[in-house]
């Protein structure tokens, strides 16, 4: 299916966040004639290691790396060495592609227009009195521009090319399977999971600091499974310990998945991109609208695309505006009332672009990324202080072995908690943060009491309506919402198996032959909970939803099919329905999926049942580390020092019609936060 694709670019300069160049032995120097003053952008340190002797000590303690001390109930001993026997790298240069040594900040500068060319042809200087217009043209203008004009900008269409799609993995020369890593090493940051929240998050601090991103599942690269529109979905039914989908069913008895795959949900979810509303922004405490917007640029710039609808979605998009979903309101981004065409991750040639794209903007001297790396404990201290301090990390490679990774010690170093609505609260437990009664159950030392984690689970249901077409419709997933009143998201995807039935399910229609328009409640006012079940951070934990236990959730669900019904049988949307099926046909058809509870019922009864019994997810779960209980305005765990958790476990709300473009901003966001305030930090030190 044809895309159309928008620009690429570099990673541009922050500037709101103040410079800290360095010279070739690490101290810090002002760029000359610096006016506005942005971040470094040269290559700091890779990440160090303690020493041969501390990783032979380390064995000795045990093969899994545990001390005996901890075993016993003691407090893990901090390696009091780590800075003085770290080994520190000097930074190096890298040659640009102007031929010159000054490295990412030269090629930057270059590229947006502001750097100067000296008699041998490469830019020798940066021009800093243009810097700030040209930073707002960059930002602003941009993204809007042509091809042609963008490309006076940016270089090369065949650059560009480059930067934006490939086949095969890219060449990331920091990312490096787990089993490779050291035993022992030490970081300024430890970001745990590689997704939607962790990806921007590492690269971003990793401009400036040394920063370990872990990842349990492997690389997204080179799998058509994952990378290809065309297989959406079939990860799904791959239950084997190496698949991007690791399928959980919840206590409600619907069957769900979580991501195990660096990009985490974007490698593998239907690719819609939407902005949250302000509702969102307001109770995720995020009030600095520039960066808000620049924090969506930047990730827009390299993995987000413009549809062309295909005449099922165009007939759809009309019928919504027939049914009432009004206004029409084009192509956005944004969160409006109405019918709207938003952006996808799927670029023209059907090529799923995921969060770890991103990694294009890291440092490659700041970050390392390692793949099926399980973390299964974060480490505190708490003898002699009145709150718990995070200092480490212990996690598995894919050959079962442990290794440890350590805080450097200093005062703004921190572990970033950002494992998802499931895995964060899970591994807070294992690691003795949660509620006692689970860490009593588990066996599990307690390092404090926090009786709200993994309470206020959130899933948006789901109730969809298939619809067998009488001509044939493409594959497309999801490139329209209509948005409405009632507190609905309609949404569709033709031409794919959405819900994993047999062929003889669709009762002598095929999928091929038809699409599965679906409402999202917004909102849900049903809530639970998310418990252990074991010690194993590689298994899921116990979660229930509660779906529809609120009135009014029930009553949303009845409104936004009864949407869908009426857009069923729109002139818009006629071409593309049996003229002479019925509406009691169609819901009869969808609850005799295998799918719903319980299965092969007869007939539709009414629309309250149909919403009980057809329920299913989304993906968009919530919740188990929210805001206000769990962590701060800052997104700091409450009680304890050292630690933030970054993503979908913190949300009160799902935000918009998808999460993804909200959960990617996040993540922007708060690293440039983080950042900003550590640098200016180390300067007025």
């Amino acid at each position: 299916m044809a895309r159309v694709k928008r620009p690429a670019v570099r990673d541009p300069p922050l500037t709101n966040v103040p410079v800290r160049r360095s010279n070739r032995r690490g101290a810090a120097v002002k760029a000359p004639n610096a006016e506005p003053e942005m971040v470094e952008l040269s290559n700091n340190s890779s990440s160090p290691s303690m020493s041969e002797r501390d990783e032979r000590n380390e064995v000795e303690n045990g093969e899994d790396g545990e001390h005996e001390g901890e075993e016993n109930g003691e407090e893990d001993e901090e390696p009091q060495r780590r800075e003085q026997e770290v080994e520190e790298e000097e930074p190096t240069t890298q040659r640009c592609s102007h031929g010159c040594s000054h490295g990412t900040a030269c090629h930057t500068a270059y590229s947006l227009g502001v750097g100067q060319r000296g008699s041998s042809g490469r830019a020798e200087k940066l021009a800093y009195p243009f810097t700030q217009w040209t930073l707002q043209f960059y930002l602003v203008l941009m993204p809007h521009l042509s091809w042609d004009v963008a490309s006076s900008v940016e270089g090369s269409e065949k650059e560009r090319e480059g930067q934006r799609t490939w086949k095969e993995a890219p060449n990331y020369t920091f990312m490096h399977e787990a089993t490779k890593a050291r035993k022992i090493s030490v970081y300024d940051y430890i970001v745990i999971g590689g997704g939607t929240t962790g990806i921007p998050i590492a690269t971003t601090l990793s401009k400036n600091y040394s920063v370990l991103l872990l990842e349990r599942g492997g690389s997204p690269y080179g799998n058509p499974n994952i990378t290809k529109l065309a297989n959406f979905g079939s990860y799904f039914s791959d239950n084997s310990p190496d698949s991007p989908s690791q399928q959980f069913v919840s206590v409600d008895g619907v069957v769900n998945a979580r991501p195990r795959v660096l990009g985490g949900g974007t490698s593998i979810n239907a690719g819609f991109y939407s902005h949250g509303e302000a509702r969102f922004l307001k109770v995720a405490k995020l009030m600095n609208e520039r960066l808000i917007n620049e924090s969506y640029r930047w990730v827009e710039r390299v993995m987000v695309f413009k549809p062309i609808l295909t005449r099922w979605h165009s007939a759809l998009k009309g019928a919504l505006v027939e049914a009432g979903v009004t206004p029409e309101n084009g192509f956005t981004y944004e969160h409006i009332l109405g019918t709207k065409v938003g952006g996808i991750i799927f670029d023209q040639n059907g090529q799923r672009h995921t969060a770890g794209d991103l990694l294009q903007y890291a440092n490659p001297k700041g970050l390392h990324l390692l793949l099926h790396a399980t973390a299964h404990k974060i480490l505190f201290k708490n003898k002699g202080r009145t709150r718990p301090v995070a200092y480490g990390v212990v996690f598995e490679d894919a050959s079962r072995r442990k290794h440890r990774a350590y805080l450097k010690g200093r005062q703004m170093d921190e572990i970033i908690l950002s494992a998802g609505a499931l895995g964060s609260p899970q591994l807070l437990m294992l690691s003795g943060i949660g509620p006692k009664d689970q860490l009593h159950t588990h066996n599990i030392k307690p390092v404090l009491h926090h009786p709200f984690i993994g309470q206020g689970m959130v899933d948006n249901p789901l109730n969809e309506i298939f619809v067998p077409s009488p001509v044939p419709v493409s594959q497309s997933l999801v490139d329209i919402v209509g948005i409405t009143k009632s507190g609905n998201y309609i949404e569709a995807v033709e031409g794919f198996n959405l819900i994993g039935a047999r062929l003889s399910d669709y009762q002598g229609y095929s999928y091929e032959m038809g699409g599965f328009i679906f409402e999202k409640v917004n909102y849900p006012q049903s809530k639970g909970y998310l418990e252990l079940q074991n010690r194993n951070p590689a298994d899921n934990p116990s979660v229930k939803f509660n779906y529809f236990k609120k009135p009014n959730d029930l009553r949303k669900c009845v409104l936004g099919v009864k949407v869908i019904l009426k857009a069923i049988e729109s002139k818009a949307f006629s071409k593309f329905k049996y003229p002479n099926m019925t509406i009691q046909d169609i819901l009869d058809l969808n609850v005799k999926m295998p799918t719903t509870f319980p299965p092969h019922a007869n007939t539709s009864s009414s629309l309250e049942q149909y919403c009980k019994d057809n329920v299913k997810t989304i993906w968009h779960y919530h919740g188990g580390c929210r805001m206000g209980k769990v962590v701060d305005g800052n997104y700091k765990i409450q009680g304890v020092d050292s630690i933030r958790v970054i993503d979908g476990s913190t949300l009160i709300i799902s935000p918009g019609t998808n999460p993804q473009a909200s959960l990617l901003m996040l993540g922007r966001y708060m690293g440039v936060t983080i950042l900003s305030k550590r640098l200016a930090s180390d300067k007025a030190k």
